[in-house]
């Protein structure tokens, strides 16, 4: 397109919302703009030109540059408001709103709504009203309150009505319908069908009118899988792709598509829910739509399983846990962003909320991923525990015992992530106890041999040096660094070996100085990459991520585990030739101890006639747990509970001795129960222990202080559950 004069200036700027709605080249876009602000300021065309910037400032919002687009927005409201430009203002202050909303910054979007209402209902222009309505119905759904989001949209059809503007109708009917589907399905398809009936009398008539068509179709098709009307759900996802194809849609598109293959599953024609994924798969990886990737890979996953194909449905688990990793990385450095924005706009309060809003998307995510994964290791845990219990060969012990340290080995992947933020918040403790250093390392490269096999890689390790007698150690800890070490070392390495070697610097009565080497014959890392290794989400290229996946967390977390340890570790390495860890770190000495049996706290008579609740949501956690108790402690009552509702509906006709409380329960959780509980029966002797999986933003003694008298974290260790009821009772 080209403009010569200020009359093709005027006229493009007349017709922009439809230039922008087709344009796909952005550079265009902003030098045709560009062009018009030109020619308006050389004119003196202020009109236009506040005009023109209000669409610079929105093409700033949409390229996300929010920085500019704030400063220029501003700076052109300011300048609207001198020369009393109400029309150009009231444009400049929609715009304006969106960004706030984009920011999370709602009070200040609030704020610049009034003023518009203000300026609209002063000038009794319906037109204005219709749209100011709109945008705080967008505000009100932003920010959760339904009631009010359809009291808005309600009054902004009112005004479209009065406008007679079809095409407004239709987008409002539209966005309407989508902002309350999950909350009133009858109202939103009463809503699309108004809107489908406007189309249909116009779809004759205006050729781009299908455009918004593809919308109203993905919406039905929303709205028809959440009731499970899968046929319609098939059939409007089907019309919505056609469309979003044409107009070459590819995000709307995907997301129709994703309906279409989770209703394929549903119905359990597999050949073609496979087919559409795949599809989407490639085009979202293609476009990096991480958004769409999570639903895929949750399909895919759900796929797999129901095909009994768990390796696969394993691997997209695996898949969906980075994207989303990476997603929350993504969106943390957004919101930063948005936040340092905020600050040169002098928004202090928005820096606060955003800041607040950044902890607890944190704060849920790591509880989530805490819980979901940590729930079933729980499991796994202890069934390996019971099935230890029966007279089994030594192979099948063997297989137990490597399965349990896998399902322990399992949970390093989630503490990966928790550590990072424990460390960040200073909240991360060693946690010393008489252990061997040499059953450790062994543990871990036992574990690791079958990856190491499985390549055909040699994995060698030379222990003989390390001191027999037990040391101060955290054993959880220092297993993570040598897993993470050792497990990179095999991956980066296509052929030869991966050694451990382990030798005593210096060494007296009180401690030892020991000397770590992981070696490997892998590819190396050059030596301009190496000073980049241990920095967080980093790797030594950028092809390797590509290659070999992973997040960048494990070295960086290693570091900061090892440096608590007063330690240090250094890397050698030669590209193409291999790799060198070494790490030095300081033990002490700790005095041999009696390790008391396993079946020691068998003999507790005490406990014997106690009642016992276990209250927790998963069936098969109440199982396993219940197993486990009757197990090792002889003469317990044992009861269930799914959650605090029948805890509490329970203890009306039945007393216990003491609950194993899970804190993450629905309908009501651990914390409610407890305190109702606590409220009730307090002359009652009632012991209550907390358990979560979850990540835990109090302390235990915090804990303590809510009414429970102790708390133990999933996966529950037989031992330290054993210790702990049998400690209620001594």
């Amino acid at each position: 397109m080209k403009l010569s004069n200020i009359n093709d200036i005027e006229d493009f700027i007349l017709q922009y919302n439809w230039y922008e709605s087709r344009s796909r080249n952005q550079e265009e876009e902003i030098a045709l703009l560009r062009t018009c602000e030109a020619f308006a300021l050389q004119h003196n065309h202020k009109k236009l030109l506040y005009r023109t910037r209000a669409y610079i400032t929105n093409y700033y919002t949409q390229v996300n540059d929010l920085k500019l687009a704030i400063e220029i927005g501003i700076e052109n409201y300011e300048s609207c408001k001198a020369e009393n430009f109400t029309d150009e203002l009231l444009m400049m202050l929609s715009f304006l709103i969106q960004i706030y909303q984009i920011l999370g910054n709602y009070s200040q979007a609030e704020i610049y709504i009034n003023i518009c209402k203000e300026y609209a209902y002063e000038l009794e222009d319906t037109k204005k009203l219709c749209n100011i309505h709109i945008l705080s119905a967008n505000q009100f759904f932003y920010t959760g309150d339904t009631s009010k989001c359809i009291k808005e949209y309600e009054l902004a059809l009112q005004y479209a009505h009065k406008l007679n503007d079809s095409n407004t109708l239709i987008t409002i009917y539209n966005n309407y319908a989508y902002q309350i589907a999950a909350s009133d399905f009858t109202k939103a398809e009463e809503i699309l069908n108004k809107g489908m009936q406007l189309i249909q009398e116009q779809i004759e008539n205006n050729s781009n009118i299908d455009y918004l068509l593809g919308h109203y179709y993905l919406n039905y098709a929303q709205l028809y899988e959440q009731q499970q009307r899968i046929n319609e759900a098939i059939n409007y996802s089907k019309k919505a792709i056609t469309l979003f194809h044409k107009y070459n849609v590819v995000d709307s598109s995907l997301e129709a598509e994703l309906i279409l293959s989770g209703s394929y599953l549903k119905l359990q024609q597999y050949d073609w829910c496979l087919q559409h994924l795949k599809n989407i798969e490639q085009t979202a990886v293609a476009s990096a739509s991480n958004s769409i990737l999570l639903k895929c890979y949750k399909i895919f996953h759900d796929f797999y399983e129901q095909q009994a194909d768990y390796k696969e449905a394993h691997s997209y688990l695996r898949k969906y846990v980075e994207v989303k990793d990476l997603t929350y990385n993504q969106e943390s450095e957004k919101t930063i962003r948005n936040l340092q924005i905020s600050h040169e706009v002098k928004t202090i309060k928005l820096e606060k909320e955003n800041a607040e809003r950044i902890g607890k998307l944190k704060h849920d995510f790591l509880a989530n991923m805490s819980h979901e994964i940590r729930t079933p290791i729980n499991s796994i845990i202890g069934i390996c525990y019971l099935l230890q219990q029966d007279n089994l060969s030594n192979k099948q012990q063997n297989y137990i015992e490597r399965l349990e340290r896998s399902g322990e080995n399992l949970l390093g992947i989630i503490n990966d992530i928790l550590d990072i933020s424990k460390i960040e918040a200073g909240k991360f403790e060693l946690v010393l106890v008489p252990d061997s250093i040499k059953k450790i390392l062994e543990d871990v490269c036992n574990i690791l041999t079958y990856q190491a096999n499985k390549k055909n890689i040699e994995l060698i390790f030379n222990l003989s040096s390390l001191p027999d007698g037990l040391l101060h150690i955290d054993g959880v800890r220092l297993s993570q660094i040598f897993t993470n070490l050792l497990s990179n070392a095999i991956k980066f390495t296509p052929q030869g070996s991966v050694t451990l070697t382990a030798s005593i610097i210096e060494q007296n009565s009180s401690s030892v100085s020991l000397e770590f080497r992981v070696t490997d014959t892998g590819i190396g890392i050059s030596a301009e990459k190496l000073e980049n290794i241990f920095v967080r989400y980093e790797q030594a290229d950028a092809k390797i991520h590509t290659q070999f996946g992973g997040t960048g967390l494990g070295l960086s977390i290693s570091k900061k585990l090892i440096e608590m340890m007063n330690g240090t570790i250094h890397v050698e390495s030669t590209e193409g030739k291999g790799t060198t860890f070494i790490i030095k770190i300081n033990f002490e000495f700790a005095e041999e101890i009696a390790v008391p049996l396993q079946n020691d706290l068998l003999a507790t008579p005490f406990l014997q006639g106690k009642t016992i609740l276990i209250a927790d949501d998963i069936e098969e956690n109440r199982k396993v747990l219940k197993e486990i108790l009757n197990t090792v402690f002889d003469g317990l009552v044992i009861y269930e509970a799914a959650d605090g509702l029948q805890v509490l509906d329970i203890l009306k006709t039945q007393k216990f001795d003491l609950i194993l409380m899970d804190l993450d329960m629905p309908e009501m959780n651990g914390f409610q129960t407890t305190e109702n509980i606590r409220k009730e029966y307090t002359s009652e002797k009632l012991k209550i222990i907390a358990t979560t999986a979850s990540l835990l933003t109090l302390t235990k003694e915090e804990i303590l202080n809510l009414g429970f008298n102790d708390l133990l974290l999933k996966p529950l260790k037989t031992q330290k559950l054993m210790q702990a009821i049998s400690n209620q009772f001594n």
